[in-house]
Protein backbone atom coordinates (compact mmCIF):
# COMPACT_ATOMS: atom_id res chain seq x y z
CA UNK A 1 0.00 0.00 0.00
CA UNK A 2 2.91 2.42 1.13
CA UNK A 3 5.64 0.85 -0.96
CA UNK A 4 6.72 -0.80 1.82
CA UNK A 5 4.49 -3.70 2.83
CA UNK A 6 2.33 -6.01 0.47
CA UNK A 7 0.94 -9.32 1.08
CA UNK A 8 1.47 -12.38 -1.21
CA UNK A 9 -0.03 -15.60 -1.33
CA UNK A 10 0.32 -19.09 -2.58
CA UNK A 11 0.23 -23.07 -2.32
CA UNK A 12 2.87 -25.42 -2.28
CA UNK A 13 3.13 -29.14 -1.15
CA UNK A 14 5.82 -29.15 1.51
CA UNK A 15 7.51 -32.25 2.92
CA UNK A 16 9.31 -31.54 6.52
CA UNK A 17 12.73 -29.90 5.50
CA UNK A 18 14.56 -26.54 4.89
CA UNK A 19 13.96 -25.21 1.43
CA UNK A 20 14.82 -21.75 0.14
CA UNK A 21 12.05 -19.29 -1.08
CA UNK A 22 13.32 -17.53 -4.90
CA UNK A 23 10.53 -14.67 -6.06
CA UNK A 24 9.73 -12.02 -8.48
CA UNK A 25 7.39 -9.66 -8.71
CA UNK A 26 5.53 -9.37 -11.08
CA UNK A 27 5.05 -12.64 -12.04
CA UNK A 28 4.46 -12.51 -15.17
CA UNK A 29 8.07 -10.52 -15.53
CA UNK A 30 9.29 -14.32 -15.69
CA UNK A 31 10.16 -15.54 -18.77
CA UNK A 32 11.67 -18.65 -17.80
CA UNK A 33 13.81 -20.13 -14.83
CA UNK A 34 16.31 -22.68 -15.10
CA UNK A 35 17.22 -25.55 -12.09
CA UNK A 36 20.71 -23.21 -11.97
CA UNK A 37 18.23 -20.83 -10.74
CA UNK A 38 18.79 -18.41 -13.53
CA UNK A 39 15.45 -16.47 -14.33
CA UNK A 40 14.94 -14.82 -17.08
CA UNK A 41 13.17 -11.07 -16.65
CA UNK A 42 11.37 -8.94 -19.18
CA UNK A 43 11.76 -5.60 -19.40
CA UNK A 44 8.85 -4.00 -21.46
CA UNK A 45 9.68 -1.93 -24.75
CA UNK A 46 6.45 -0.06 -24.50
CA UNK A 47 5.60 1.19 -20.91
CA UNK A 48 2.79 2.62 -19.96
CA UNK A 49 3.73 5.15 -16.45
CA UNK A 50 1.01 7.01 -14.79
CA UNK A 51 1.11 10.95 -14.62
CA UNK A 52 3.55 10.58 -11.53
CA UNK A 53 5.15 7.52 -11.81
CA UNK A 54 6.51 4.35 -13.80
CA UNK A 55 4.43 1.72 -15.29
CA UNK A 56 4.00 -0.91 -12.28
CA UNK A 57 3.76 -3.72 -14.25
CA UNK A 58 7.38 -2.59 -15.59
CA UNK A 59 9.52 -2.62 -12.34
CA UNK A 60 10.21 -5.58 -11.23
CA UNK A 61 11.57 -7.00 -7.89
CA UNK A 62 13.67 -10.19 -7.26
CA UNK A 63 13.63 -11.02 -3.46
CA UNK A 64 16.86 -11.63 -1.52
CA UNK A 65 16.85 -15.75 -1.18
CA UNK A 66 14.90 -16.86 1.77
CA UNK A 67 15.16 -19.36 4.16
CA UNK A 68 12.10 -21.32 6.07
CA UNK A 69 12.27 -24.87 7.60
CA UNK A 70 8.91 -26.77 7.93
CA UNK A 71 8.83 -29.41 10.70
CA UNK A 72 5.54 -31.19 9.21
CA UNK A 73 3.92 -32.00 5.76
CA UNK A 74 2.05 -28.66 5.22
CA UNK A 75 0.83 -26.74 2.22
CA UNK A 76 -0.08 -23.78 4.80
CA UNK A 77 3.05 -21.92 5.76
CA UNK A 78 3.05 -18.01 7.31
CA UNK A 79 6.78 -16.44 5.48
CA UNK A 80 7.08 -13.34 6.97
CA UNK A 81 10.19 -10.86 6.22
CA UNK A 82 11.28 -11.26 2.76
CA UNK A 83 13.24 -8.41 1.16
CA UNK A 84 12.77 -7.33 -2.50
CA UNK A 85 14.66 -5.30 -4.53
CA UNK A 86 14.58 -4.25 -8.13
CA UNK A 87 16.05 -5.56 -10.82
CA UNK A 88 16.20 -2.36 -13.09
CA UNK A 89 16.26 1.35 -12.83
CA UNK A 90 13.57 4.13 -12.38
CA UNK A 91 14.79 6.75 -15.22
CA UNK A 92 12.68 10.29 -15.19
CA UNK A 93 12.48 12.38 -18.48
CA UNK A 94 11.90 16.02 -17.94
CA UNK A 95 9.82 17.29 -20.63
CA UNK A 96 11.22 20.66 -22.32
CA UNK A 97 11.26 22.17 -25.32
CA UNK A 98 14.37 23.93 -26.06
CA UNK A 99 13.39 25.41 -29.47
CA UNK A 100 10.60 27.50 -27.62
CA UNK A 101 8.60 26.56 -30.86
CA UNK A 102 6.37 23.95 -29.12
CA UNK A 103 6.03 24.78 -25.67
CA UNK A 104 2.77 24.10 -24.15
CA UNK A 105 1.88 21.49 -26.58
CA UNK A 106 1.08 17.73 -25.31
CA UNK A 107 2.98 14.06 -25.67
CA UNK A 108 1.31 11.10 -26.48
CA UNK A 109 4.85 9.01 -26.16
CA UNK A 110 8.47 9.24 -25.07
CA UNK A 111 11.03 7.54 -26.80
CA UNK A 112 14.26 6.83 -25.19
CA UNK A 113 17.01 5.09 -27.82
CA UNK A 114 20.49 4.90 -26.52
CA UNK A 115 23.48 4.98 -29.65
CA UNK A 116 25.77 3.19 -27.06
CA UNK A 117 26.96 -0.44 -28.83
CA UNK A 118 25.62 -3.25 -27.39
CA UNK A 119 23.66 -1.14 -24.88
CA UNK A 120 20.02 -3.07 -24.19
CA UNK A 121 17.37 -0.39 -23.02
CA UNK A 122 14.95 -3.29 -23.11
CA UNK A 123 14.25 -6.88 -23.72
CA UNK A 124 14.93 -10.27 -21.31
CA UNK A 125 17.52 -9.93 -18.51
CA UNK A 126 18.83 -12.86 -17.14
CA UNK A 127 19.16 -12.63 -13.19
CA UNK A 128 21.15 -15.07 -11.09
CA UNK A 129 20.06 -15.81 -7.73
CA UNK A 130 22.74 -17.80 -6.29
CA UNK A 131 25.20 -14.63 -6.63
CA UNK A 132 22.57 -12.43 -7.01
CA UNK A 133 23.49 -10.88 -9.68
CA UNK A 134 21.81 -9.69 -12.98
CA UNK A 135 23.75 -9.68 -16.55
CA UNK A 136 22.90 -10.60 -20.38
CA UNK A 137 20.62 -9.25 -22.38
CA UNK A 138 18.17 -11.45 -25.02
CA UNK A 139 15.78 -10.11 -27.53
CA UNK A 140 16.99 -7.07 -26.81
CA UNK A 141 16.34 -4.00 -27.93
CA UNK A 142 18.24 -0.44 -28.12
CA UNK A 143 14.66 1.65 -27.17
CA UNK A 144 11.75 2.36 -25.05
CA UNK A 145 8.62 3.68 -25.31
CA UNK A 146 6.63 5.68 -22.72
CA UNK A 147 3.20 5.22 -24.39
CA UNK A 148 1.12 8.19 -22.38
CA UNK A 149 -2.32 7.97 -24.56
CA UNK A 150 -3.52 6.11 -21.16
CA UNK A 151 -3.36 9.32 -19.50
CA UNK A 152 -6.43 11.27 -18.16
CA UNK A 153 -4.62 14.77 -19.16
CA UNK A 154 -0.91 14.52 -21.69
CA UNK A 155 2.00 15.60 -19.91
CA UNK A 156 3.18 18.93 -21.36
CA UNK A 157 6.55 20.30 -22.76
CA UNK A 158 7.03 23.59 -19.85
CA UNK A 159 10.09 22.01 -18.35
CA UNK A 160 8.07 20.58 -15.36
CA UNK A 161 6.36 17.71 -16.44
CA UNK A 162 8.60 14.15 -16.45
CA UNK A 163 7.90 10.75 -17.31
CA UNK A 164 9.26 7.80 -16.03
CA UNK A 165 10.72 4.76 -17.58
CA UNK A 166 11.79 1.38 -15.70
CA UNK A 167 15.19 0.13 -17.45
CA UNK A 168 17.33 -2.90 -17.02
CA UNK A 169 20.64 -2.25 -15.37
CA UNK A 170 22.87 0.01 -17.82
CA UNK A 171 25.22 3.23 -18.36
CA UNK A 172 23.25 5.74 -19.57
CA UNK A 173 25.33 8.97 -20.81
CA UNK A 174 24.79 12.49 -20.42
CA UNK A 175 22.32 13.81 -22.84
CA UNK A 176 20.81 10.55 -23.87
CA UNK A 177 18.20 11.61 -26.20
Amino acid sequence: EDGTKASFTGTASLTAGDYTLYAVCPARAVQSVSTELVAELEFPYIQFPSATSFDPKADILVNVPHSISVEDAQTDVIVNNMCFRRAGSIVKVVLSDKTGTLAGDRIKSVYLESDMAGAALSGVLKYYYKTEDAAGMSSSKNHVTADLTRLETLPALDGQSAVYLVLPPCTLTAGSK
